[in-house]
């Protein structure tokens, strides 16, 4: 059974315990020491902010710097069709071992506010998987060489990969098992535990081609869990094979957090494992400049680390790059507006925009808008029910529900699902949809409304 979706507000002050020093066997708890980077120079990490899962409560930056209270409404979403499986959040009820996911701004400080600044910490896709993508809002391209992985089914197998988001790979996959009965669908549960344990002992021992092995095996069995995807990819970064562990972490990343530091430590046997492979991959980067999915990874292990100022300059070298690769350019604008342990940001901008959004009714009508692959159609009938369609020419989606304003912001809401958005009227036929949680310089969508 899948936990219930934490709900918003302010979650307990709890840092983690005291680390021990680097080179030491790692206990559990506490946990080892960040790495230092570069230089010698080692970050002050006796401040960190406390552990926190989805956000929720406080202020936040709906994009292009408006500024606007966000104190009840957040995207969120717990249709498993978006996630094909267990959801991130719920990632810690689940395994003992997991200590949550990036969340840095989150938690103990859900945001940082001051007058005229506000940051907040996370990707849009963070919060409802996958229906970023089935609706249309946005587009996803892997621009790292992509793999398989087998997964069985009742027809016999097909594969997840990765040129997909993890989650719109893995919704596939769970379908085609959906004719399974309970005890079918528990014993095939059974055997992805099992797999999973020898992967994470394995790895423990240092024997990472057996992990990644019996990853691979626990995936074929249960491809929804993204803890899983993603102690592949640390696999894979072990074995040095640095461009399929951005490969797997890039389609992760697109709809799911990463690990936080205190659970990538707790899958090796020492601190001093971890970072002579991080300096292994520090030493290939700069070997190779021009290898954008070595500063990919990078970038997210810096992230992991809590190192924002080298996690921003892997991810502008991606950026350079690999033009085209709209996840890394939302981490690099992420990590060079991330709060520290101290409340404090590394770049916290205000356009002194002031939003003035549209009353309800104003909306209501029929809008259309024209992506790079399809079209979306949004009606508000003058009961305000919605309907929101995107076609692109394969499988239409369809989300339906109720429309409301909720200090200032047009909140779209089925039973399972929530999508909520920043509307600005840019003439009487123009509409801009901006949804709400993204990071700076998303566009948002431009709807044209209907004759």
């Amino acid at each position: 059974m899948r936990p219930e979706r934490p709900s918003g507000g302010k979650l307990a002050d709890k840092r983690p315990a005291q680390r021990p020093s680097i080179g030491k066997p790692i206990a559990k708890p506490p946990i080892s020491k960040r790495p230092s980077i570069g230089n010698g120079k080692r970050a002050d990490w006796s401040k960190r902010p406390g552990v926190g899962h989805r956000p929720g409560g406080g202020r936040v930056n709906i994009g292009n710097n408006v500024d606007i209270n966000f104190s009840r409404n957040v995207n969120w979403s717990v249709n498993s069709r978006h996630w094909g499986g267990r959801p991130w959040w719920g990632c810690g009820a689940y395994y003992p071992w997991h200590r949550g996911h990036w969340h840095y701004g989150w938690g103990r400080y859900p945001y940082y506010y001051r007058p005229g600044r506000v940051i907040a910490w996370g990707l849009v896709g963070w919060g409802i998987g996958n229906l970023i993508f089935n609706c249309g809002y946005h587009s996803y391209y892997n621009p790292y060489p992509t793999q398989t992985v087998v997964v069985y089914n009742n027809s016999g197998s097909s594969t997840v990969d990765y040129a997909q988001p993890v989650t719109q790979s893995a919704e596939q996959a769970v379908e085609q098992r959906s004719g399974m009965t309970e005890a079918e669908s528990d014993n095939v549960a059974e055997k992805a535990s099992k797999a999973f344990d020898a992967a994470r002992d394995a790895f423990k021992k240092k024997d990472y081609l057996t992990a990644l092995k019996k990853t691979d095996e626990a995936i074929s069995f249960d491809p929804g869990e993204t803890v899983q995807h993603e102690f592949r990819a640390l696999c894979l970064f072990a074995l040095q094979k640095y461009g399929d562990a951005a490969s797997v972490l890039h389609s992760l990343l697109s709809s799911s957090p990463g690990w936080g530091w205190e659970t990538m430590i707790d899958q090796y046997d020492s601190s001093t494992t971890y970072e002579n492979q991080l300096r292994a991959l520090e030493d290939y980067a700069t070997k190779t400049p021009g290898s954008a999915e070595a500063h990919f990874l990078l970038g997210y292990h810096f992230m992991t680390a809590g190192h924002f100022d080298q996690a921003s300059d892997a991810f502008a070298k991606v950026v350079d790059l690999q033009p085209k690769d709209s996840v890394a350019a939302q981490l690099l604008r992420l990590t060079q507006n991330t709060t520290d342990g101290d409340g404090e940001t590394k770049a916290a901008k205000s356009s002194g925009k002031e939003y003035r959004p549209p009353a309800l009714e104003s909306l209501q009508g029929e809008w259309k808008a024209k992506t790079d692959k399809g079209t979306i159609t949004l009606s508000i009938d003058k009961d305000n029910k919605f309907v929101w369609l995107y076609d692109d020419g394969t499988q239409p989606f369809k989300m339906e529900g109720e429309a409301s304003m909720d200090e200032g912001l047009l909140v779209l809401s089925d039973t399972e699902s929530q999508m909520v958005a920043a509307i600005e009227m840019k003439d009487d036929q123009t509409l801009n949809f901006l949804i709400a949680g993204g990071t700076e310089g998303d566009p948002g969508i431009d709807f044209k409304k209907a004759s």
